[in-house]
This record gives structure tokens, C-alpha cells and sequence, in this order.
């Protein structure tokens, strides 16, 4: 399969990838990041107000989102046939499914689950102490 072309619509979404060593998938993300590895990357608008004209011009094969939020994008997103990903990580269990589910989709499983480990293994170091 080739490289999928992935456009997030959220920050958490990029910063996924950006753990993932994947950033090499992003072609538009929203604006306000200042990373300099994404500064050729497109932006697509604010986290608030994605341009749905722009998101669709760089034709990707994915839109990640947050499902909450971007309900309303994610549904014109569908109706033009673009594949979406709603992501809904409103805890720590969610942000697991939400890491296993990017890591899957660049073909990132095994790191997905070695990051997961290490903020595992963080969470507990906190929580005893």
C-alpha cells in the first residue's frame, strides 16, 4: 500500500504522529504549530475553523480529527467521501486506543505500543509517588 496521506485537524493528532516518527504522512495540519519540521507542511486553518476547501485540495486519504470538536467538518468530510478518523481521548485509556489507532494506520504498531509503555510507566512513577 502506498504512503498514506493524512491531514489532522487537531494539534494532539500531529504531536501522535510527531511521537510515531511519522510526520513524513502529514500533508496539512492546523495552524499555530511551530515545529520547523512542519513548515513545509500546509496549514488547513485553526483547530477552530479548518478550511474544508483547503483539506480537500491536498486530497487525502485521511482526515484525523477530534470527534467532539470537528463533528460537524468530520460530517461534510464524509459526505465528500473522504475517509475520516474521529478521535474521542477524553482520558488516558483514550489516548491509548487514539496512539494504537495512528500507530496501525502508518504501520507504526510496535512503537505505538513502546510509546504507550513509557507513558505507562510514567503514569505509575506519579501515581506512587
Amino acid at each position: 500500500m502506498p504512503h498514506p496521506r493524512i491531514v489532522c485537524i487537531s494539534h494532539d493528532a500531529v504531536s501522535m504522529l510527531s511521537e510515531l516518527d511519522a510526520l513524513s504522512y502529514l500533508v496539512g495540519r492546523p495552524s499555530g504549530i511551530c515545529d520547523e519540521k512542519l513548515k513545509s507542511v500546509p496549514s488547513i486553518g485553526g483547530y477552530g475553523c479548518p478550511d474544508l476547501a483547503k483539506i480537500t485540495s491536498l486530497s487525502p486519504d485521511y482526515v484525523i480529527g477530534y470527534s467532539d470538536f470537528h463533528a460537524s467538518l468530520i460530517a461534510e468530510l464524509v459526505s465528500k467521501h473522504i475517509s475520516t478518523i474521529a478521535l474521542n481521548h477524553s482520558n488516558i485509556e483514550g489516548i491509548y486506543s487514539a496512539l494504537r489507532l495512528i500507530g496501525g494506520l502508518v504501520s507504526k504498531y510496535r512503537e505505538a505500543e513502546e510509546l504507550i509503555d513509557r507513558i505507562q510507566s510514567r503514569v505509575s512513577a506519579v501515581e506512587t509517588d
